[in-house]
């Protein structure tokens, strides 16, 4: 007998049975690594993946069980770096991002994220590093559901070149998460443990489009 669930349909139920055991999982980890996390990614970040120093870096400040990374994004702005944070501006569009330093007061978007406040200058980011739920090491990434980081991707890279770097522990890795065709896929992946190069060739296409930055 023919199942009457769509292709569609089938990829969404896979998707959402993955994030509920990755919710599970990242609650666990971000209990039993706590801070630590965030402290081993600054330096495997830095050391490893290539940040030019006049581009732009978008970070996020962290939600619920979400890594943390806000100590990545104090050191990067103490070595010279400029960042920015995301805010969402509407539950339908894609994110803005507005300039961050550790001395900006934040206040909460429509979502209840702390961003930086309207007086702070909108910015477009080079280098975005990105939240998620799951991830397997095509690149693929599984997000809350939202969608907002594949409409910001979708539209950054329509004109630009735009390095997205995912932040998670590394329970958070599935062997393969189903995708649709507009979900946007990560250049890198950085947990507690490693640093994964996603694209292929991604370091002699980055190092030489870097030279021109």
């Amino acid at each position: 007998m023919a199942s009457d669930i769509s292709p569609e349909q089938d990829i969404q139920n896979q998707r959402s049975a993955i994030r509920q055991i990755a919710r599970d999982r990242r609650v666990e980890a971000a209990e039993v690594l706590g801070n630590e996390a965030g402290r081993l990614i600054v330096d495997k970040v830095i050391e490893n993946i290539p940040l030019p120093p006049r581009k732009i870096i978008g970070g996020y400040w962290p939600v619920g069980s979400e890594l943390d990374g806000r100590l990545l994004l104090i050191q990067l702005h103490g070595i010279g770096r400029s960042c920015c944070l995301p805010v969402v501006v509407h539950p339908d569009q894609s994110l803005i991002f507005r300039s961050w330093g550790p001395r900006i007061r934040l206040e909460p978007d429509l979502r209840g994220m702390m961003t930086p406040p309207e007086q702070e200058p909108e910015v477009t980011p080079d280098i975005l590093f990105v939240p998620l739920l799951a991830f397997d090491r095509a690149g693929n990434r599984l997000g809350s559901g939202a969608g907002f980081y594949d409409r910001t991707l979708d539209r950054l890279r329509a004109n630009r070149r735009i390095v997205a770097i995912g932040l998670a522990y590394s329970i958070q890795e599935f062997k393969e998460i189903p995708t649709f065709d507009h979900d946007q896929p990560l250049d890198w992946i950085v947990t507690e443990r490693e640093v994964i190069r996603v694209t292929p060739g991604f370091e002699w296409n980055f190092n030489a489009y870097s030279l021109s930055w």
